[in-house]
């Protein structure tokens, strides 16, 4: 709860603000409710803080994960270890393409 008084000087028409003083007076107890209050709060930011460090410090130490393989490398691995009608099977799987186009594509790589 605030207090505020405002006292002007005697014979004074308009507020001047050299002439004006402001005094605030604030409650000196808190009271155990409000202290309880305060460390609840405070417990809640430092165990929000602590959440947020070990969940940085974390995702810094996790591995990788491995990059999925496009069609491309897909088909070439299969044409290599010569499977090229798999190959072109995929192609058409995924793709869409007709049997002619997906085994153009299959032999440009």
């Amino acid at each position: 709860m605030f207090i505020i008084e405002q006292t002007h000087t005697a014979g004074s028409s308009h507020q001047n603000p050299d002439t004006s003083q402001r005094t605030y007076h604030l409650p000196m107890s808190v009271g155990i409710i409000g202290l309880l209050i305060i460390a609840a709060v405070l417990l809640v930011i430092a165990a929000v803080a602590v959440v947020v460090v070990v969940a940085v410090r974390a995702s810094s130490r996790a591995t990788p994960i491995a990059p999925r393989n496009d069609l491309a490398a897909r088909v070439r691995w299969l044409k290599t270890s010569g499977r090229t009608e798999q190959a072109i099977h995929l192609v058409c799987g995924e793709t869409g393409m007709d049997q002619m186009a997906a085994t153009r594509f299959v032999e440009s790589l």
